[in-house]
């Protein structure tokens, strides 16, 4: 199988002497018919009026796939794109060996250089793209690399230390979404794909806020497109959950080598889960002192009475008089009448009641 590499040389020229900007290549992605990749720039010396300079691309390929094929600025900043002092250029060589995206500066224009305000920090200046050939072939990466070049100011080598993640930066998917959705007593996961390169399929994990780490949720991998432009839509449904948490969920791409090759995280809450049918639980603890807790499920909403009665059937304490959506609910008597005074120890009785549903549990109040 051939492989079909874009080679990113990168020559980088900054106002100053000494090579104080670091470059990275950031964000590789694929869009439907077209390469895609966000160039960044970052002030590492606490110089402010470190500006940005003449940059040069070149972008070497596999010319039987690429050829006449040349880099569109897709995103330019708006403090490049509006000043005077910079023009923008791209182009391929005629061998078909090289193309070159450049942003050439001209101190003399009158306008005002970009100035990385903030000190190691990245800032996003260009975002190129590259068309992707009818038949790229199999797996299609995108290596770059430095080169030292004539024409070019500063110390090349101090520069080429300085260049983040050299090596080789794997294009897979481009996702648009990946969400998770609380409703009908399920978590309902979904994601998006507008394209996908060498995509074996998916795993999903899960975590709530009071775990450590993720636990993996599907026993076998979701399918993925493997090399595809045409847009996907998957989901998946968690039922084992509980109510009142907050869980995240992480989904992971594996690629045709097995290896994991991008990684997405959402985050969801749930609320109450709502139960089947009506139910009144055993009081806990049972018996109690001085407090105890009551749960009891609602299917749909209702008009709900919870009340205490003491042997006598009298009222002692009513703990919920108000309409309620459908859930599982606790509530917690604190072994006092409905004026504050606390109850003698003996046994009481407790009722939830709705317009459907009746049921009498008794508790033991003890010292």
């Amino acid at each position: 199988m051939k492989k079909t590499t874009i080679v990113v040389l990168l020559l980088f020229v900054t106002l100053c002497a000494a090579q104080q900007i670091k470059i990275q290549i950031d964000n590789p992605r694929i869009i439907p018919g077209a390469f895609r990749w966000d160039i960044e720039i970052m002030r590492t010396d606490a110089w402010s009026d470190l500006a940005l300079g003449h940059c040069d691309f070149y972008f070497s390929y596999n010319h039987e796939n690429f050829t006449d094929t040349q880099p569109s600025v897709y995103f330019l900043r708006e403090e490049i794109s509006s000043s005077a002092n910079y023009t923008i250029t791209t182009g391929h060589s005629s061998d078909n060996a090289y193309c070159r995206a450049a942003i050439n500066y001209d101190a003399t224009a009158g306008g005002q250089p970009f100035y990385p305000e903030v000190q190691d920090q990245w800032y996003k200046i260009m975002t190129l793209e590259l068309p992707i050939p009818a038949d790229p072939s199999g797996n299609t990466g995108l290596d770059w690399h430095t080169s030292a070049s004539a024409g070019c100011m500063g110390d090349l080598s101090a520069l080429t230390t300085t260049l983040e993640g050299s090596g080789d930066i794997a294009i897979s998917v481009n996702l648009t979404l990946f969400q998770a959705e609380f409703r009908d007593n399920a978590v309902h996961l979904s994601w998006h794909t507008d394209s996908e390169l060498s995509t074996l399929g998916y795993h999903l994990y899960r975590k709530s806020e009071s775990e450590k780490s993720f636990s993996r949720l599907n026993e076998h991998i979701i399918q993925g497109q493997g090399s595809s432009t045409t847009p996907a839509d998957y989901s998946f449904t968690d039922t084992e959950i509980t109510s009142h948490q907050k869980y995240t969920y992480k989904l992971e791409e594996i690629n045709v080598n097995g290896t994991v090759s991008s990684k997405y995280l959402t985050a969801v809450q749930v609320t109450d889960i709502a139960p089947s049918e009506y139910f009144l639980d055993s009081n806990y603890p049972n018996p109690f002192n001085p407090s105890t807790t009551i749960s009891f499920g609602l299917p749909d909403a209702s008009h709900v009475q919870l009340t205490i009665f003491n042997v006598q059937g009298k009222v002692v304490q009513e703990l919920v008089n108000e309409k309620r959506s459908a859930g599982t609910y606790a509530v917690t008597w604190n072994g006092r009448n409905s004026v504050g005074t606390p109850v003698t120890t003996g046994l009481y009785f407790y009722r939830l009641k709705t317009a459907s549903f009746s049921n009498v549990k008794k508790m033991l109040y003890a010292k």
